[in-house]
């Protein structure tokens, strides 16, 4: 169940030059929230309203590009703090001739 985000957290980390911690810890955040109202609506019954109605094997995939996308662009829109090694992405391995 908790890990429906690793792999969107693994994307926006060598993906992305511009991520922050704050931006990580928010998507992170809403990958969570979403897998809990999955797991509550979906698999255990509970009715809020508006729950979650399509297969299960949506849940890594939806969770994966939540956490990836609102961590991208809550890091381009408030900034914040990038952590060492940021260097570290696909954009920026130098080339070997």
């Amino acid at each position: 169940m908790l890990e429906g985000g690793v792999l969107g957290l693994f994307a926006l980390g060598f993906l992305s030059r511009r991520a922050t911690r704050l931006g990580v810890n928010i998507g992170i955040a809403v990958c969570f929230t979403f897998v809990m109202w999955e797991t509550l609506t979906g698999a255990l019954g509970i009715d809020f309203g508006y729950n979650f109605e399509m297969t299960p094997m949506l849940i890594g995939l939806i969770g994966n590009s939540l956490l990836f996308a609102v961590g991208y662009l809550v890091s381009v829109w408030f900034g914040g703090r990038r952590p060492k090694g940021s260097e570290l992405t696909i954009w920026s391995m130098r080339k070997d001739n």
